[in-house]
């Protein structure tokens, strides 16, 4: 391959569409001493990272801070101390995570770096907030973006975008939405301020801007803004329109919903890839689109292919675990240049180690797998629970008095035909208004939704739901935090209890061990599998 086109840049470019042939161009470069030390590792550390290898990534940042190249540079050791800043963020290494913010902010300081400043003030909001100190969180990060907006780097509009995003979000989960769009509005005047405008920036702000004001009941804002994103050219990109999907879930739109998830996993088989996270994702938005389509059969169809797809991909996950591991013990024995001998005898051990592990491993999966495929099955029957009646009494399924959504509080219903056709009744509204996602949402307010007295709620609740009411809205809401991590593998916990309605992360992870058995850290670890990596 020529020198001119053996570039760290171009093997960064490519790291999505042909992940080997990147790496395989950096060694090239490496061994012709195209470039620096410094810029192959980094571009190297960042690979790993956009892969979600996150150790690995942190084993070559942790050894660039060692590095001649980075003691002798402050800019590059700043550089290098905001990437495992953000590495240890994902592993939730908290107080690693704390100590190299405070490196990266006195280095900042040191040198009136108002770009690393921000950088490191933002992290440690992002911690606070996390940690419970929404107040203090919140203000770390105002400060971040002010100093960052008076940073004088070419790149501190993208950081900037990815800044006001977090703060829209953390207003929103602390229940300032009118904040939370405020910020988001301050995020649009940014985006537009820039020449040419990034209009797949644009699009994704006014798609979670559409979808929040619909969760907001303020419906004809949401449509509004809507318009706004339906008139930006979409140039082909599927990626970026998928974010509206939320918005037409939440407005009842199933069927445009379903238009792009197939539009997507149309794609995707185009591109041969028929067994991947991605798709793995898509097929869990279609399966609850369907769902809210009322096509209940082909929603079951779908929530079995993502059990067996989730079953595939955790076989392969297994297989390349067990080669990256071989992989980097190879490298790792190369690097310190043993003898021959030692070589071979490292190798055998290695192979003999790696033959337990695989056995020690392959007991644990089948184990795993057992437990997985009875969680997942409960889930899915836990989501398809009212399928069967649906099925078979839709007509049965409306309100007796006529009214919509809301129960007749008939005192002489006493059979169990007629109690579950209230729960029916009470779980539509429940449900279909996901009134369960708001965090005050209780007893008083489940009687004001319905219109039924108490005890006759008490009574329907606990014969068909087989809890007590607090009990049935909690696990509602866990199964929508199940939902979550499936459809967001990204979010943090405590988002997702906040988005299910749970006023704290600790309440979240009681109710959600009560019902599954684990806690939700638990879950995710064993059978929510890496997000997407493009």
């Amino acid at each position: 391959m020529p020198d001119s086109l053996l570039t760290v840049d171009k093997a960064f470019a490519i790291r999505y569409e042909n992940r080997a042939l990147a790496e395989q161009m950096l060694a090239e470069i490496r061994s012709r001493k195209l470039d620096t030390e410094y810029e192959i590792d980094h571009c190297l550390a960042n690979i790993y990272y956009n892969y979600m290898e996150f150790r690995e990534a942190l084993v070559i940042y942790e050894r660039m801070l060692k590095s001649k190249a980075v003691r002798n540079d402050v800019q590059k050791k700043m550089e290098v101390l905001q990437d495992m800043c953000d590495t240890y963020d994902v592993l939730c290494e908290t107080v690693k995570l704390r100590d190299t913010i405070d490196q990266l902010y006195k280095l900042a300081i040191a040198e009136n770096d108002k770009y690393y400043q921000g950088q490191a003030l933002f992290l440690l909001g992002v911690s606070l907030f996390n940690s419970g100190d929404s107040k203090g969180g919140i203000a770390q990060i105002e400060e971040a973006v002010k100093l960052m907006g008076e940073s004088d780097r070419s790149g501190k509009i993208h950081e900037l975008y990815g800044m006001l995003n977090t703060l829209s979000s953390q207003y929103n989960k602390i229940g300032d939405t009118e904040k939370a769009l405020e910020v988001l509005d301050r995020n649009e005047r940014l985006i537009r301020s820039e020449n040419p405008v990034n209009t797949g920036d644009l699009m994704v702000l006014l798609a979670k801007k559409a979808s929040m004001l619909v969760l907001l009941h303020r419906v004809e804002e949401a449509d509004s803004v809507y318009a706004v994103w339906e008139s930006l050219p979409k140039n082909n990109s599927l990626c970026r329109q998928f974010y509206i999907v939320d918005y037409y879930r939440n407005r009842g739109r199933f069927r445009d919903a379903l238009n792009i998830y197939e539009s997507q996993l149309k794609s995707l088989r185009e591109k041969g890839d028929t067994v991947s996270m991605v798709a793995y994702n898509m097929y869990w938005g279609m399966a609850e689109t369907c769902y809210g389509l009322k096509q209940y059969q082909r929603s079951a169809d779908l929530y079995q292919r993502v059990v067996e797809m989730g079953d595939s991909l955790k076989r392969i996950e297994a297989d390349a675990n067990a080669k990256e591991q071989a992989t980097i013990y190879e490298t790792h024995e190369r690097e310190r240049q043993i003898n021959r001998l030692e070589y071979w005898i490292t190798i055998l051990f290695f192979i003999i180690a790696l033959l337990i592990v695989s056995i020690i491993l392959q007991v644990r999966y089948m184990r795993t797998l057992k437990e997985r495929s009875k969680v997942m099955a409960n889930t899915v029957d836990e989501l398809m629970i009212y399928r069967k009646a649906a099925l078979q009494g839709h007509d049965s399924q409306k309100p007796r008095n006529g009214s919509e959504g809301v129960v007749e509080d008939d005192n002489s219903a006493t059979s169990d035909d007629d109690l579950h056709q209230h729960f029916i009744s009470v779980n539509s509204v429940v449900v279909n208004g996901q009134l369960f996602r708001q965090p005050d949402f209780d007893r008083e307010q489940l009687i004001r939704a319905t219109g039924i007295e108490k005890n006759r709620l008490s009574t329907i609740i606990s014969r068909c739901a087989g809890t007590n009411i607090p009990g049935y809205i909690n696990k509602l809401r866990v199964l929508y935090a199940i939902q979550m991590m499936k459809e967001h593998p990204d979010y943090t916990l405590q988002a997702i209890a906040e988005a299910c309605g749970f006023v704290t992360q600790s309440t979240f992870i009681r109710a959600f061990k009560m019902v599954f058995g684990m806690t939700p850290s638990e879950y995710r670890q064993r059978y929510i599998l890496p997000p997407p990596t493009a």
